[in-house]
Order: structure tokens, then sequence, then C-alpha cells
């Protein structure tokens, strides 16, 4: 389903979300700021939360973090500057390929013409749980995180 907004509609409801990855907005910059504003938080549960940044969801999170090579149970005090715009990359690049690919019809996900999203194809680590990983090879594991269930190589994401 989806609904049409007024203006003033859209205002209220930005108003309560982080900004858009992919906005031009939402620079390295700006990013690395909106990290160091909460240190002590765990990465993935940071990602998830909407009100921080909008529009990352768990298999994004996931995918980011293994392109990014991070531990998503790491506390974000404990990631470097230069790891924050690794992930700044990575988030970019994994909505960029995911939108192009029409989502990820991981179950029951449709695009609005009823048919499936092709990112699943892409998938390195969500979904995978005890798959080798396809860099090296290690089992992905998954733990639950922020309540939801998240998926990495422990030997790729430190």
């Amino acid at each position: 389903w989806f609904r049409i907004l007024k203006p003033e509609a859209v205002a209220t409801l930005n108003k309560h979300h982080g900004p858009e990855p992919l906005s031009s907005d939402c620079t390295v910059q700006s990013f690395c700021a909106i990290l160091d504003r909460y240190p002590r938080r765990v990465l993935k549960a940071l990602l998830l939360d909407q009100t921080i940044i909008a529009g990352l969801g768990n298999i994004y999170s996931d995918e980011a973090c293994f392109r990014a090579g991070l531990n998503p149970g790491r506390r974000v005090a404990t990631v470097t500057k230069a790891e924050k715009s690794k992930l700044h990359r990575a988030i970019r690049a994994v909505l960029t390929l995911a939108i192009k690919c029409g989502g990820t019809s991981a179950r029951d996900y449709r695009r609005s013409d009823g048919s499936r999203g092709g990112f699943a194809a892409y998938l390195k680590v969500y979904g995978r749980d005890r798959q080798p990983c396809q860099r090296c090879r290690t089992p992905i594991i998954k733990i639950k995180l922020a309540g939801r269930g998240t998926h990495y190589c422990p030997q790729c994401q430190k």
C-alpha cells in the first residue's frame, strides 16, 4: 500500500526520522557526526533506529556492515573515523544496488507490479547462517542484536 501526503504531512513525518542515507545532505561528515553523538550504542541498533538514520532495515544493515568489514555488535565508540567513512560508502552502495535490483524478496516482499526484487542474489551475509563466507570461507554466524536476527562473518568483520 502507499499513501499520498500533502507537503505539510511529509514535513511532520520527516521531523521524526533521521536523514535518508542516499540524500545529498547525508555526507560523510554529517554521517560521522551522527554516529559520534551515540558512542555507547551498538552499531546495528543505531543503524536500525529510524529516528537517527532513515531507510536502513535489517537486511541492508547486515550487508553494509559486511561490506565495511565491521562487526555489527561493536559499540560506536570503538569505530574509527576511517571505518565510519567506509560504512557510509557501504550503506550507499548497498542501498543503490538494492534499489537498482528492485529490493530484496527474502520472504514475502513483492514490488508494486507483483514481481520479486532481485537483490537477494547479491546477499553476502543476510540469511546465510552457517554457510561459508564468500570471501574467507568462515561460517556466517547469526545472533540477535536490537531484537533482530543479525548475520555476520566473524573473520571478515572486526
